[in-house]
């Protein structure tokens, strides 16, 4: 009996270890893509937007990887647009992701066998070549520094119907933390990923949604659209803001019907908002100061930003 009770157990760790390996979601995979814009540093506003994508195998020194594409900014993702080589992915069997970048400089940037307060020393080749996480904040330090960045909490959440790993990445350094899903990645993307950790100027990416070959995936519950064109690019015909610079009244015209406007300032504070429910808003702007603002339009299936100038 106490034989049978072993070999049951030894059956049961065998099948919760197969069903884990087969349950896990791979992020690393031919025709994943995911859709990012960039942002003015410390806000919301959107100003421009890209695909990364995951392209077709290649083997370096004997490795394999996939190809790491960028798309051109402002352009919907097809497989024939132009889009830029740069850099590869490879994932492993124990879920760890790693990226490599065009100069042959390779660290890690995913881990999907963390558990909770496990210490970890990313490195991602795109933002940092030549050092780690530990390096740049403990390579001068006198004292053992084994904190830098650990797990701060795990948890399953829904993506696309399935359970999926979630946790949370800290930097003791810094109070607010970063989020990693599994099948997903960071919220910044492979390029960017863990930059909001690393002392460079400039605002982040944000990651819209997750598409596994042209099927939908991941949507960013932040965001209400995957995609946008950047408001400079659209025909006039379609959407126009004048006059520019404008003094009293701004004149938004659109050929869809226009739910709500919100005026922004340069640090992201809305300053005024407007309901409208037609294809032309009409927002008076008498009360602001000079300078530059952000008009953020909501239409019915997308949302637009266009910069504009205020006039005493």
């Amino acid at each position: 009996m106490k034989n049978l009770k072993i070999l049951c157990l030894s059956l049961f760790v065998t099948i919760a270890s197969i069903c884990s390996s087969q349950d896990y979601v791979p992020i690393v995979e031919t025709g994943n893509y995911f859709s990012l814009g960039s942002s003015i540093c410390g806000t919301n506003i959107i100003t421009s937007t890209h695909y990364e994508i995951i392209g077709e195998d290649t083997v370096i020194g004997e490795q394999t990887y996939k190809k790491l594409y960028e798309s051109e900014s402002h352009v919907e993702y097809h497989p024939l647009i132009n889009k830029q080589l740069i850099g590869f992915l490879r994932e492993t069997d124990d879920r760890k992701v790693y990226a490599r970048n065009l100069y042959g400089h390779e660290g890690l940037i995913y881990d999907y066998y963390v558990e909770k307060g496990d210490t970890l020393n990313f490195r991602n080749p795109f933002l940092m070549a030549d050092c780690s996480l530990y390096d740049l904040y403990c390579g001068g330090m006198s004292e053992p520094c084994d904190t830098f960045m650990i797990v701060d909490s795990i948890y399953y959440a829904e993506i696309n119907g399935e359970s999926r790993k979630h946790y949370l990445l800290n930097v003791c350094y810094f109070d607010f933390p970063d989020l990693y899903i599994e099948g997903v990645g960071g919220l910044n993307g492979f390029h960017d990923c863990g930059r909001e950790q690393i002392p460079i100027t400039g605002g982040p990416n944000h990651l819209f949604c997750a598409y596994k070959n042209d099927n939908f995936y991941y949507q960013n519950p932040h965001y209400n659209f995957c995609f946008f064109t950047n408001t400079e690019d659209f025909d006039i015909s379609e959407i126009q803001i004048y006059p520019n610079p404008a003094t009293s009244i701004l004149n938004i015209v659109s050929e869809e019907n226009i739910e709500s406007v919100e005026i922004l300032n340069i640090s992201g504070q809305i300053v005024n908002y407007k309901t409208v429910s037609n294809n032309i808003a009409k927002v008076d702007i008498s009360a602001l100061s000079s300078g530059v603002y952000f008009a953020k339009i909501y239409l019915s299936d997308n949302i637009l930003v266009r910069k504009f100038i205020v006039e005493e």
